[in-house]
C-alpha cells in the first residue's frame, strides 16, 4: 500500500477483510489466472480494487453475495462452505470502519472485481463509535455464544462475526460435543443447525432444555427451510426464534439487543 494512502484501522479486523477477499480471488480463479490488487486515493478515500480473471457472478447473485450462506451455483463444485458468510462478515467489519465493499462482474467466466471503500486516517471515525445498520453496541451483546453446527468453515465464520461484536463464542461441530459444553456453562445465547448428524437439532434443543439451566439459555435454530410449519416445529421443539438461510447481520444485532434487554430486565 502507498505511504498516501493511510487509514485509521483495527489491524486484526482488517487483515481478516483483505485475506477473505485476496483468497476468495484466488479460489475461484482457474490456475495459471490473475488476481490484482490496487490501492488508490480517490475523493477523499482509500480504494482497494481486486480483480480476478476467474469464474465471474451471474448477475441475479450479486445482490445476494453479502448474504449469509449464499453461494453461487455455479461455485458449488469449488469450494465447500461457500461465499456468503464471509463476506457477510466482511462487509460487517468494513462498516464499522466506516467504510462500504461492492462486488462486480460482467458475468459467468468474466471473472470479479471486490471494490473497497475506507475513510483515510484523517477524516477515518473509530469503529467503535459508529452506528451503522450493522454495528452494535458491544455493552448490549451477550458474553457467552454456543454455535452448533457441522459445517466447520459456516461455524468458524460466524464466531468472527460474534467475536467481532465483543461476544465469547464456543463452537461445537456434533451434538454430543454441543450437550456436553452446554452442561459446562450454559450460553446465554446457542444458535443450534437444525441438519445435524446423528442427532437433529430438534432433538439436541430438547436435551439442552433437560439440562440444568437449561430453560435460560436463549436458543436459536438455524435452517434452510423457512416455512411457517418450519418455524412451528421448531418452537414446539424448544426453540426461543428460528432462523431462516440466508441470516441477515440485522437479525442477529436485533437478536443480541433482544437478548440484552431481557437481562437488565431482571
Amino acid at each position: 500500500m502507498s505511504a498516501d494512502v493511510e487509514i485509521d484501522a483495527d489491524i486484526a479486523r482488517m487483515t481478516q477483510v483483505l485475506t477473505n477477499l485476496l483468497s476468495n480471488a484466488a479460489k475461484y480463479t482457474e490456475p495459471g489466472g490473475r488476481v490484482r490488487a490496487v490501492v488508490r486515493q480517490e475523493a477523499g478515500q482509500a480504494v482497494i480494487r481486486i480483480r480476478d480473471n476467474g469464474i465471474g457472478i451471474a448477475a441475479d447473485f450479486l445482490p445476494k453475495i453479502f448474504e449469509m450462506f449464499s453461494q453461487s451455483h455455479q461455485a458449488l463444485d469449488r469450494a465447500q462452505g461457500g461465499l456468503g458468510l464471509g463476506l457477510a462478515i466482511v462487509r460487517n467489519l468494513v462498516h464499522q470502519h466506516g467504510g462500504s465493499v461492492q462486488a462486480c462482474s460482467e458475468g459467468l467466466g468474466l471473472g470479479a472485481e471486490m471494490v473497497l471503500r475506507l475513510p483515510l486516517a484523517a477524516e477515518a471515525v473509530a469503529p467503535t463509535a459508529l452506528a451503522g445498520p450493522q454495528a452494535i453496541d458491544r455493552q448490549s451483546a451477550p458474553c457467552s455464544i454456543l454455535i452448533v453446527d457441522d459445517n466447520q468453515d459456516a461455524a468458524t465464520l460466524l464466531g468472527e462475526w460474534f467475536n467481532a461484536q465483543g461476544c465469547r463464542v464456543r463452537i461445537a461441530h456434533h451434538p454430543a460435543q454441543a450437550l456436553d459444553l452446554f452442561g459446562q456453562e450454559p450460553p446465554e445465547v446457542a444458535l443450534v443447525d437444525i441438519g445435524l448428524p446423528a442427532m437433529d437439532g430438534y432433538e439436541l434443543v430438547r436435551r439442552m432444555r433437560a439440562l440444568p439451566e437449561g430453560a435460560h439459555s436463549r436458543i436459536v435454530a438455524v435452517t434452510g427451510y423457512g416455512s411457517a410449519s418450519d418455524v412451528q416445529k421448531a418452537i414446539a421443539a424448544g426453540f426461543d426464534a428460528h432462523l431462516a438461510k440466508p441470516i441477515s447481520l440485522g437479525l442477529l444485532s436485533q437478536l443480541l439487543a433482544e437478548r440484552h434487554k431481557a437481562k437488565t430486565a431482571l
